[in-house]
């Protein structure tokens, strides 16, 4: 019942966009997961659900065209959404998940479910874990992204 998303990405379109997910939709299947953007506004997104869901979002200062890492946690158990924008404040979600753990859905990258929400962009690095990684973890991935796609986070 746990995840970590990180990526490093260069967006062209502000919103309606799925970078990565489990399940065909998150916002109606149990036991799934996205990082993406919000079908509305500029908002970047880390969404988890049990039975319920929640959304952690950030608007990055960065302007949307500009290559940034993205880093999403979730635990259901737990109540935990996060997502943090290369080293921005974290937006942060303890709502009520619901029960139960991930399911068994397919993964799916730059859309929903195959066909709709499209990621307009480029994704020039992914890691999706089941576990939510230390905070030394997942500085250590940023770092490497970030030297990938020439930021200094």
């Amino acid at each position: 019942d746990e995840v970590t998303v990180i990526a490093l990405v260069e967006r062209l379109n502000t919103t309606g966009a799925a970078l990565a997910e489990f399940s065909v939709n998150t916002e109606t299947q149990n036991g799934a997961w996205r990082l993406g953007n919000l079908t509305s506004g500029s908002a970047d997104a880390m969404q988890s659900r049990g039975t319920a869901l929640q959304s952690a979002t950030r608007v990055p200062q960065s302007p949307m065209t500009r290559r940034y890492v993205s880093t999403g946690q979730a635990n259901i158990s737990a109540d935990l959404v996060t997502l943090q924008t290369n080293n921005e404040t974290p937006g942060t979600q303890t709502g009520d998940q619901g029960s139960g753990n991930y399911g068994t859905h397919p993964l799916y990258l730059f859309s929903r479910g195959g066909t709709t929400l499209r990621f307009s962009g480029r994704c020039y690095a992914l890691l999706a874990i089941n576990r939510l990684l230390t905070k030394q973890e997942v500085a250590l991935v940023k770092a490497d992204f970030a030297q990938r796609g020439g930021l200094i986070l």
